[in-house]
């Protein structure tokens, strides 16, 4: 399976990042790559997983951050993306999810999103870490 990191110019992941993401994917038999390049990125795709970007030099800084976010409009997922991925394609977000910025309220309500059950199934998934966090550990002394 091939993953595609798509983002603005300008908004490249760091290096060393990437290299660990291509060495874990090449050990499953996959491959990471990212891109600006919409069209090259969405070209089939069966799930949009959407996270939003942002710049390390604008962090902690809202008017820097509104400034820069505004230039880059185009970047909110809105049902024309659709076009080139696969036609059933889906859209994923971890919540919580700035609407009408990172996705379009006509993508996240619409039957292309995911976004409540992923959200929904986080649940468990925190409960069985906390389970494991907090569960007493066995001493080697006195197994029980």
């Amino acid at each position: 399976m091939e993953v595609i990191v798509l983002r603005p110019e300008g908004f490249a992941l760091p290096a060393a990042i990437m290299e660990r993401a291509r060495r874990a994917a090449a050990a499953s038999g996959g491959s990471v790559r990212e891109t600006a390049e919409r069209g090259d990125a969405l070209a089939g795709a069966e799930v949009l997983y959407v996270k939003e970007w942002g710049a390390t030099e604008c962090y902690g800084d809202t008017e820097a951050d509104a400034r820069l976010r505004s230039t880059l409009t185009g970047w909110c997922v809105r049902n024309d993306w659709f076009t080139f991925t696969a036609p059933e394609c889906r859209v994923l977000h971890c919540l919580p999810v700035r609407r009408n910025i990172a996705i379009a309220d006509e993508v996240l309500d619409s039957a292309r999103s995911a976004v409540q059950r992923e959200a929904y199934n986080r649940l468990p998934a925190q409960m069985a870490v906390l389970h494991q966090m907090l569960k007493p550990q066995r001493s080697s002394e006195n197994p029980t």
